[in-house]
């Protein structure tokens, strides 16, 4: 979630949550139809949830346990996406950790998702206020005033 704020602080969380996923199952089932074939399944693991909001710990004790930092997963993520690609009940006990998307629920995905972020933006100023004084920090970056 933290790289989707620096992304929303820049005007650019749109093309993540929304755009570059309605493109790729729009050119997935493009490309099906016209070689006659069912679209492959395309799994989303960009997703709010408790795995991707975890609290990361920069200590060493007590570890994170999905993180090392925001932009390296520990091994446990790994596993829970291939377990979920190769589950038929498409289910790991973690509430929204993937989703299979497709045109047919796409629409529905892509709002809740928003709110979903929208929700984690509210209940996390701590996050947001450390991430927007980083960012206003480095020289040159006058978008966020």
């Amino acid at each position: 979630m933290r790289y989707i704020e620096i992304d929303h602080m820049f005007g650019r969380s749109e093309k993540i949550l929304d755009t570059r996923k309605r493109i790729l199952v729009s050119v997935n089932e493009q490309v099906a139809k016209e070689s006659g074939e069912a679209p492959f399944p395309i799994y989303d693991f960009l997703l709010v949830n408790e795995v991707t909001t975890e609290e990361i710990r920069f200590s060493d004790y007590p570890p994170s346990n999905y993180w090392f930092e925001s932009s390296h997963y520990r091994k446990a993520i790994g596993d829970m996406m291939v377990l979920f690609m190769l589950s038929p009940e498409k289910s790991l006990g973690v509430d929204g950790f993937a989703k299979v998307i497709s045109s047919s629920n796409i629409d529905q995905h892509i709002s809740e998702q928003v709110s979903l972020f929208n929700q984690w933006r509210d209940n996390s100023p701590t996050v947001i206020n450390e991430l927007s004084k980083r960012a206003k920090a480095i020289e040159g970056v006058n978008k966020l005033d």
